[in-house]
């Protein structure tokens, strides 16, 4: 179905990473939760990266840090460790 498209040429990953970009864009708070398990268990850094970002743009710093608090407690990797240290304005 995605054959010589851009779909197919970002694969999945770029495909989540755009998600969550929308995502936290969107104001939708129901989204949330999703995000929060892309945050805590995919295996890219880069999608679990902007889950980080949507979660923070979505709940706020304060909310953010309560609701990625266990997933951040298993987090080894530096891009997403930045994301979890950047402040939302």
């Amino acid at each position: 179905v995605f054959r010589k498209t851009p779909i197919k040429r970002v694969k999945l990953g770029g495909l989540l990473r755009n998600a969550c970009i929308v995502a936290g864009n969107s104001g939708d708070v129901s989204l949330i939760e999703p995000l929060v398990a892309l945050a805590a268990g995919h295996e890219l850094a880069l999608v679990r990266a902007h889950a980080v970002w949507a979660v923070r743009k979505l709940a706020g710093d304060s909310g953010a840090d309560t609701l990625l608090q266990a997933a951040r407690a298993q987090e080894t990797d530096a891009a997403v460790l930045a994301e979890y240290a950047a402040v939302t304005l």
